[in-house]
């Protein structure tokens, strides 16, 4: 997860807000109000991670159950509501191609389908620290919080496989609802897709099968399970600055790093966070394109950070890579081989062209900033990061703590955490 990340679900819930007016026959919401609800969404988002861990632990564990028994509502209330539903032949047989191209090149686009479902498997085990079962009741984050979990080499993977299974199967089991409640896909996307003045695409599958009410509560289902999984994603994206900046990848690093000692949360890096967020977020003032391709971006960044470890793990690292308390034994090399494969062709596919023929306007131009964010870092790592970066740090009590205001220095906290089990 990045800050690209937690500015897409702000935007991504401003959007579903907007679709509400629609749905009750009023004008959509502006793109400049859009923008403003996502920031103060995003200063929500900031202001709940700021918490005490055990308080933020709690809120995640109750957004996780909602997240999971609203899944299984709106898949029943989708499909026991829907009047006009379609077969399963029809579902598995039918298609949709609005892209001009191939029927073949539509099927492997429509791989990408997939990665947001998948995305779950970081189950938050942050706060769940004995029964490593109750991890699957989680959204996102924990395989970057272990740190903060008890019994870490252990809880964790056990955590990630257990929410991947979760995430596969209720991923799979929306999605197959949304599409038997929707009987004509190809007239139901000439009378919704579009920009800012179009109703959201689930908004508008709920209105379709449940119109009025019905679709007013799925909406108000949609937009908890939203602000939680936002919620969730700022805390990664924090967490992430505070492990870089623990390690000295950014300039400033030891202030960064910094962790307030009544909540026990790197506040300013929670800050710092929620500014980059905001500034994602009003890329859209600009060119909504812009923003679309920065998502684009941060999903590829977080495709490769995935890829790169998996990948020298399968074949450099084979044989010399000391397995923790948790393997998966002898599947260990075949899931490697495969999430390499995958992680591979995904990445590959967005940088590819979605519309044909492709024009200034509909270009994917993905490719293009990537180049110039691998530039950029490319040339920070040549001039300056080989110099002095020699990976993390496991033990560093020699920082300085901040001057009085409630604030320690992370390793101080980190040496005293190490101590009480």
């Amino acid at each position: 997860m990045s800050p690209v990340s937690d500015a897409a679900y702000a935007s991504g819930f401003a959007n579903v807000i907007s679709s509400v007016f629609i749905v009750n026959d009023k004008p959509a919401l502006s793109n400049g109000v859009q923008v403003a609800i996502g920031i103060f969404t995003l200063f929500l988002y900031a202001a709940q991670n700021a918490l005490r861990i055990d308080q933020n632990g709690w809120i995640n564990n109750i957004a996780a159950i909602f997240q999971i028994v609203s899944s299984l509502v709106m898949v029943f209330v989708l499909y026991a509501g829907s009047e006009h539903k379609v077969t399963v032949y029809e579902l598995f047989t039918s298609t949709y191609n609005g892209t001009g191209f191939s029927f073949a090149y539509v099927c492997l686009i429509g791989i990408l389908s997939a990665l947001s479902p998948l995305s779950g498997y970081e189950g938050n085990v942050r706060y769940l620290r004995y029964n490593w079962i109750k991890i699957i009741l989680a959204n996102i984050g924990g395989a970057h919080l272990a740190e903060e979990t008890q019994n870490a080499s252990r809880a964790v993977p056990r955590g990630i496989v257990a929410t991947c299974l979760c995430s596969i199967v209720f991923g799979a089991i929306y999605l197959f609802a949304l599409l038997f409640a929707i009987p004509n896909v190809d007239d139901f996307m000439a009378h919704h897709e579009g920009g800012n003045g179009k109703m959201n695409l689930a908004v508008a599958t709920y209105q379709l099968a449940v119109p009025g009410v019905g679709a007013q509560i799925l909406i108000i289902i949609l937009l908890i399970n939203l602000y939680a999984g936002g919620m969730s994603s700022v805390t990664v994206s924090s967490r992430i600055g505070f492990s870089l900046a623990r390690d000295g990848v950014f300039p400033y690093s030891s202030y960064l790093r910094r962790v307030y000692q009544k909540t026990k949360t790197p506040l300013v890096n929670i800050i710092f966070v929620f500014v980059l967020d905001v500034l994602f977020v009003l890329s859209q003032l600009f060119s909504t394109g812009l923003f679309l391709c920065l998502v684009a971006i941060g999903t590829v960044g977080l495709q490769i950070s995935y890829l790169m470890p998996i990948l020298f793990r399968c074949t450099v690292a084979r044989k010399t890579f000391a397995e923790g308390e948790f393997s998966l034994g002898v599947f260990g090399i075949p899931i490697a081989i495969i999430s390499s494969v995958w992680l591979t062709l995904t990445s590959i596919i967005m940088f590819l062209p979605m519309r044909y023929p492709i024009t200034i306007d509909n270009m994917n131009y993905t490719i293009v900033a990537f180049a110039g964010v691998f530039i950029l870092a490319g040339g920070y790592w040549f001039f300056a990061a080989r110099h002095w970066f020699v990976g993390p740090r496991r033990t560093d009590y020699t920082i300085p703590l901040l001057p009085a205001g409630g604030v320690h220095d992370e390793d101080k906290l980190t040496k005293e955490s190490m101590l009480v089990e």
